[in-house]
């Protein structure tokens, strides 16, 4: 996570912006992972369950 954000820091050439940019990539990337394992983190969705093989 640190190197996107880091990419992201270095690609502007202004220093406001510098912060800003990595600051929007992060949170993109925890909204993403937000977005996907929400349901699992609080609980909703169980482990997927193993079929007996006979």
């Amino acid at each position: 996570m640190r190197n996107s954000c880091q990419q992201y820091f270095e690609q502007e050439t202004v220093t406001y912006r510098k912060e800003n940019s990595a600051r929007k990539a992060a949170n993109t990337r925890l909204r993403i992972f937000v977005k996907n394992h929400a349901s699992y983190l609080d609980g909703y969705v169980s482990e997927p369950q193993q079929l007996k093989r006979a």
